[in-house]
């Protein structure tokens, strides 16, 4: 009878310490989880723009579908720039007026978060980087455009949520481009109909 109790009760203590251990889950798995297959979302915050030497920053809201579609808007200066069927077309509201930019290109997009992490999941396990500073967890990869610029980009990310706080880009070499502080970012069941029209 004792040695039947005794195996209970290790039974028991296995079972209870393997729920402990499954509940744990590396930063890899959370991330994978929440953003290997990105759903629709949208961010508010403001980007600061590095060229030759000046700094420009700018109050911004992006959002992005599932399907491809992307928008910018740049609320003060009444700009909305929106990427939808392979082109970027440029809406003006001070102007009244709106203009086909060029065809879509990769490098538009680097300012959106979920082309940073698809990169960062491609690089997972290759050069990536992965540290912890107080609440903060910053991710890392390097990338190479189309057009030959070599980039890093750097994700500070919220280390319980992991939502963005601070998206940063450089040219290889340390030339800061973009430096993008988020206020807002959350996931988007349906954006309202007009938000990636362009007639």
């Amino acid at each position: 009878m004792k040695i039947l109790r005794y195996f209970s009760i290790l039974a028991i203590a296995a079972v209870l310490s393997g729920c402990g251990e499954a509940q744990r889950q590396s930063f890899e798995e959370r991330f994978d989880k929440r953003y290997l297959d990105m759903q629709s979302y949208a961010a508010s915050g403001s980007i600061a723009v590095y060229s030759n030497k000046t700094e420009n920053t700018y109050k911004f809201a992006l959002g992005a579908e599932k399907d491809g579609a992307r928008f910018i808007e740049y609320p003060d200066d009444k700009l909305k720039i929106v990427f939808k069927n392979g082109e970027a077309t440029l809406i003006n509201g001070k102007a009244g007026g709106k203009e086909t930019v060029k065809e879509e290109r990769e490098e538009y997009l680097h300012i959106f978060p979920d082309k940073f992490f698809k990169n960062y999941i491609d690089a997972q396990g290759e050069s990536y980087q992965y540290e912890k500073s107080g609440g903060n967890v910053a991710i890392k990869c390097d990338i190479s455009t189309k057009s030959g610029d070599n980039l890093v980009e750097i994700m500070i990310l919220d280390e319980k949520k992991l939502n963005p706080r601070i998206f940063t880009i450089y040219r290889k070499g340390g030339e800061k481009l973009f430096e993008i502080k988020f206020n807002e970012f959350e996931f988007v069941k349906k954006f309202k109909d007009d938000v990636f029209n362009t007639d």
